[in-house]
């Protein structure tokens, strides 16, 4: 008679072991796999957002380049801060009765979230012969624009309590600007890695240039006693942003001296006693700057 061979297959515990290490395995595999998508999350959102960012650096510098000054009398740029730009704009759509084609531009930075902060972009578009006058709100975004467009957002230029301006000139007056520079510091989440990204880019202003608008000179100058009733004045310290030729009428006790138009003159006074000089520069198209009056005792 032939005898079967006994079968004998995992006992219980062992089956139970071997569950366990099944959920073990499996559930380090779904941690790490976990773990791996949210890191490629963070990674295209973070690579979205600094390509944001990259764009509007971008929009900055393309409208800025764009910069038109309507006339002589009216400057292109109507406002600036450090964190607000607002300036007239070529208008590529040439709207009806704008006979000048331009139209207004803002950017602003949105400071209510300094650690999440959006960078803004307004326009604000007109078919009449004049601008609608600018808006006095500082608030950003302004509903007095037509259109608004976050351009980038995670802006963290202000986050704790630092000052990094969006924007830097290389001048206070907004008729003298020619050059405008955009900074962002951007950064997804500011408790995790990795750090904040800084996009940075520049633009020269070349329809500010002399031909568009021609801006005022500045008056300065010295006046030393030499003695013997003699009076050096140097008005080399006066300039011309524009770099044009000027012409120098010089001042004594209010009274304009004559054939006097060089930078420097040696004043003869006809006595002796205290004499008040002053200066004014004129360009060529007319622009002039009066320096404040110097008094000199002769003797």
């Amino acid at each position: 008679m032939t005898r079967l061979r006994e079968e004998a297959g995992f006992s219980l515990p062992e089956l139970l072991i071997a569950a366990v290490l099944m959920v073990v395995v499996l559930s380090a595999t779904l941690s790490v796999l976990e773990a791996s998508t949210r890191t490629t999350r963070r990674t295209e959102q973070l690579n979205e957002q600094q390509e944001r960012a990259r764009a509007a650096v971008d929009f900055v510098a393309r409208d800025v380049r764009g910069v038109a000054g309507p006339d002589s009398s009216t400057a292109a740029i109507e406002r600036m801060s450090g964190y607000e730009l607002v300036f007239r704009s070529v208008d590529p759509l040439g709207r009806p009765q704008n006979a000048k084609r331009v139209h207004r531009v803002r950017y602003c930075l949105d400071q209510g979230t300094p650690s999440r902060a959006t960078l803004w972009r307004q326009l604000q578009a007109w078919s009449t012969s004049s601008a609608p006058a600018l808006s006095t709100t500082t608030a950003c975004p302004d509903s007095a624009y037509g259109s608004q467009q976050a351009v980038a957002e995670s802006v963290v230029n202000r986050h704790n309590g630092l000052d990094r301006p969006v924007f830097s000139y290389d001048s206070t007056s907004p008729a003298n600007v020619l050059y405008v520079g955009t900074r962002l510091f951007v950064d997804l989440n500011v408790n995790e890695r990795p750090p904040e990204v800084a996009l940075a880019s520049s633009v020269f202003l070349r329809n500010q240039t002399l031909g568009t608008r021609n801006r005022a000179p500045s008056a300065s100058f010295t006046a030393t006693a030499q003695g013997g009733l003699h009076v050096l004045l140097n008005a080399g310290g006066s300039s011309d942003p524009d770099g044009q030729t000027l012409q120098y009428e010089w001042f004594v006790d209010g009274a304009r001296i004559e054939d006097a138009s060089g930078p420097m003159l040696d004043y003869t006074a006809p006595a002796a006693g205290p004499r008040s000089f002053s200066l004014r520069v004129t360009d060529p198209g007319g622009l002039s700057g009066t320096a404040d009056p110097q008094t000199v005792t002769v003797s």
